[in-house]
């Protein structure tokens, strides 16, 4: 949370809050309220579910979307046999294996 003690709060984490404001009479008033987690999963979509490593093409590439959510992290594992992109939504592989993307929302 940052922002405490001024007019604008930004919370960024879920949970209850309570904003108590004084007057420079004393009076106070209070309000509470509940932010909630964000509780969408990205949903991932690749542009090839299969790629074969030949000769003539010795690092295929696969790329995953989530459409038009933004903030969104990518994780393809194992890393080993990507070339780049194991942290990103686009990867390169060079050995033939099964690999899993995980992605997460952030804000």
């Amino acid at each position: 949370m940052s922002g405490g003690n001024t007019a604008t709060v930004i919370v960024n984490n879920p949970g209850t809050y309570t904003v108590t404001g004084t007057a420079s009479n004393g009076c106070t008033a209070a309000v509470t309220s509940t932010v909630y987690p964000d509780v969408n999963a990205p949903v991932i979509s690749l542009t090839s579910n299969t790629e074969t490593i030949t000769c003539s093409n010795s690092s295929p590439t696969i790329s995953a979307g989530t459409g038009t959510m933004t903030n969104v992290s990518y994780s393809w594992s194992p890393a080993s046999g990507i070339s780049s992109g194991a942290n990103s939504s686009t990867a390169t592989f060079t050995a033939a294996g099964t690999y899993i993307i995980g992605s997460n929302q952030f804000k």
